[in-house]
């Protein structure tokens, strides 16, 4: 869709992650959590990552939010989803269903929701985010999937917008860092707490030091639902 790869199922082989940023977004989870965990996805993709996390830890819940009911048909009919009361899904805006739920009701939440290339606006905001953070527990995270090059405006402005929200944030690029005119996913790991214990395959990518994270995002806007211009910042 929209000349990129989105999902891979090995219907054999859930552990089997064929997309780098997944494997990334797993690498995150395993890393910085043990034990079963409950967590929230915003947006299902092929439901790789649930799929994934209930076959490596079967006794944790996976919840996730999709806006099209289409696409969770495809992954039942095709790919054989099949949903349960560990893994369930939700059909609505992610914003709006993030804003119904309960105070304190996930150990993570991974944002994954994508229009085209970019990530829905209302999803990177200050509002959007303190709404993230009221649905995490203690010691929760917030792990975020998305798409930019070069400068890299927005994933910049989207690390300081998550920074001043959950206090911590951690940036994760491609081994090879960003480059202009290559669209590269970028992960973004937000928290309360000081981030410890965060690894990653060094074939997959990198984590920015302490130091590298301020540098990187410098003077970057936060934003907010009265300036979000996100398409226009990614390169």
């Amino acid at each position: 869709m929209n000349r990129m790869r989105h999902g891979f199922v090995d219907l054999d082989d859930p552990t089997d992650l064929d997309i780098r940023y997944i494997r990334l977004l797993a690498q995150v989870l395993g890393s910085a959590t043990s034990g079963p965990i409950d967590t929230l996805y915003l947006g299902a993709g092929s439901f790789g990552l649930p799929r994934y996390r209930q076959a490596v830890e079967p006794h944790g819940t996976d919840t996730v939010f999709e806006i099209d009911d289409e696409l969770v048909d495809i992954n039942r009919s095709e790919l054989g989803l099949v949903t349960s009361q560990s893994l369930s899904v939700r059909i609505g805006d992610a914003r709006l269903l993030v804003a119904d739920a309960p105070d304190g009701q996930f150990d993570a939440v991974v944002g994954d929701a994508f229009g085209g290339s970019s990530v829905p606006w209302h999803l990177t905001t200050t509002e959007m985010l303190e709404q993230v953070r009221r649905v995490l527990r203690h010691g929760g995270l917030y792990a975020m999937n998305l798409i930019d090059a070069g400068s890299a405006p927005f994933a910049r402005s989207e690390a300081a917008t998550i920074r001043e929200v959950f206090g911590h944030v951690a940036v994760i690029v491609a081994p090879e860092g960003i480059r202009d005119g290559i669209d590269t996913n970028i992960i973004l790991v937000g928290s309360a707490d000081p981030i410890e214990g965060l690894r990653v395959d060094p074939e997959d990518g990198r984590i920015l030091s302490s130091a590298e994270v301020v540098s990187w995002i410098g003077g970057a806007d936060v934003l907010t639902d009265d300036f979000a211009p996100v398409d226009q910042l990614i390169r």
